[in-house]
């Protein structure tokens, strides 16, 4: 909200270095943007600047509603991965208790994953998210 009550504000571009040219993005004249942004693990930011200096700003739910199914299927997979290498530890006793334990955890997770799938898929396929789209 802020980016967008303020509106563009940046540095200015430093100076290129000595001797380059690039005839091709000369033709472009100020279409091009270069930004290099250290917002963090998530993307967030990177996502809401990009917004407040572009036309980006139909793509902003698209982008967090495929976000939403990516958590979900990454959740998912590291669910599988993790059951198979708890069933691939093997040994006896505490230790395969423990392995079964865990892996029965990753199960329940897995399948609150498959759960979680269709309403986060069915958002974000909504027509209103391809509104953009020709």
């Amino acid at each position: 909200r802020k980016i967008h009550r303020t509106g563009r504000v940046a540095e200015p571009a430093p100076p290129g270095p000595a001797g380059f040219s690039c005839p091709a993005a000369a033709r472009l004249r100020g279409s091009v943007q270069l930004r290099h942004v250290d917002a963090g693990s998530c993307n967030g930011c990177e996502v809401e600047i990009g917004a407040a200096f572009g036309h980006l700003h139909t793509l902003i739910p698209v982008a967090r509603a495929l976000a939403e199914v990516q958590g979900v299927l990454g959740d998912h997979q590291d669910s599988v991965t993790a059951q198979v290498w708890l069933r691939s530890v093997g040994g006896s006793g505490r230790r395969a208790y423990a392995a079964g334990e865990m892996a029965a955890l990753e199960m329940a997770s897995a399948d609150r994953s498959r759960a979680a799938f269709p309403e986060v898929w069915r958002t974000a396929s909504a027509k209103s998210l391809r509104d953009w789209m020709p």
